[in-house]
């Protein structure tokens, strides 16, 4: 699909529901697990790239690091942003958004500036950044849906990430997981029932995912206190903060000069499992005080496989230890993304998994969402698709 000047190597759009529609897509060059083999000094590695079970991502056709090619790269993701919005919008049959939820882990500036080109493109009125991560597409979504304002608003979340961009080009790991992708999610809030819910923050102590900076927290003259569904633990208001324009949150930072992304793999699969899975619970508790109906669906964040599998049996154990309802213990929380043929877009991901499992629910059938991100911050809630 032409999206401006720039074609997107692969596009779809899925109505999830009544009012409810998805679009996503990449851009760049299609890079398979067999391109990848050339960086593997060993045969460790080559297995690596297997167990993260991305099949296809999206890179650059040349190596082009985000913050010296920042207004290049800006413009696409603008373009690609507002592209998806106009598909998803027509899938609705919407000719305009009310509100318009922007979100990413690199943004194209730092004044945000590009939210408000995308939301005059798109025709709305009101403007939120979510600078969470992997976790700003999810948070929006939850915070469209506790926002009592919003709650018949025509509201679109924009997720366009560069990740492609920032994937050190001479690392099979980062190569293999990360990619360029976008997208967005078109619904009015009283289409989905929200039965519980909550946002929770801390500061990543060990920095197991690094980034260049690529932007400031808001002085502290703009910033307020969280709605009362998120928990800020103690250390996170160094690295987290909340203001009237969005949610922020400053990533540890990659050693100096260098242009790409970092990650301790194994540190970072440990690091998400247990305190995802941690809120996870809580939500859950919070659903069986009030609900005797099963739990039938588990729509999560997919940063890799190995991560997801870790996170589905971890949940089981917890689930188990409750007597709630259980999940499937190795494939209860399904991964996706090697059918989708892409990888990790971040911001991007949770909304690209929500799409793809969410439009094959039950009618009235309930699912617990969960979504996280690098710094760290996890969004999770139990729902239900309204008719």
């Amino acid at each position: 699909m032409a999206v401006g000047t720039i074609e997107l190597a692969k596009e779809r759009s899925i109505k999830v529901g009544p009012g409810i529609a998805v679009s996503y897509g990449a851009w760049g060059k299609e890079v398979l697990n067999k391109d990848l083999q050339k960086l593997c000094l060993t045969n460790k590695e080559w297995q690596l790239i297997g167990a993260t079970r991305f099949t296809a991502r999206h890179h650059p056709f040349e190596p082009t690091p985000f913050l010296p090619n920042r207004e290049v790269i800006g413009r696409t993701m603008i373009e690609a942003g507002v592209g998806l919005a106009k598909e998803a919008l027509q899938v609705n049959g919407w000719e305009r958004a009310d509100f318009l939820y922007a979100a990413t882990s690199a943004p194209p500036d730092e004044d945000g500036k590009w939210a408000e080109k995308i939301a005059e493109q798109i025709g709305a009125q009101g403007v939120r950044i979510n600078l969470l991560a992997c976790n700003g597409g999810g948070e929006a979504f939850l915070n469209a849906l506790k926002n009592p304002q919003l709650t018949d608003k025509r509201v679109v979340i924009v997720a366009t990430d560069p990740l492609g961009y920032l994937a050190d080009p001479k690392d099979p790991a980062l190569m293999a997981i990360f990619g360029t992708g976008a997208s967005v999610l078109a619904f009015r809030p009283n289409s989905i029932r929200l039965f519980s819910g909550k946002t929770v923050v801390e500061k990543d102590q060990t920095g197991v995912i690094r980034s260049p900076k690529t932007y400031q927290l808001p002085p502290a003259e703009e910033r307020i206190k969280p709605p009362d569904w998120y928990e800020v633990k103690e250390g996170a208001e160094e690295v987290f903060a909340y203001s009237d324009r969005g949610a922020y949150m400053v990533l540890p930072e990659a050693a100096e000069g260098n242009p790409f992304m970092e990650m301790d793999g194994e540190a970072t699969a440990f690091y998400f499992r247990d305190r995802v899975v941690g809120v996870q619970e809580q939500v859950l508790t919070e659903y069986y005080a009030n609900n005797k109906k099963p739990i039938g669906a588990y729509i999560c964040h997919q940063p890799s496989g190995v991560l997801t599998r870790h996170i589905c049996r971890q949940l089981w154990k917890r689930l188990k230890s409750k007597n709630f309802p259980l999940v499937d213990r190795d494939n209860g929380v399904p991964w996706i993304m090697d059918g989708v043929g892409m990888g990790n877009a971040s911001s991007a991901t949770s909304l690209i998994a929500f799409a793809e499992l969410a439009s094959g629910l039950e009618l009235g059938q309930n699912f617990l969402f969960a979504s996280y991100g690098a710094g760290g911050s996890i969004s999770a809630w139990t729902g239900q698709i309204t008719e």
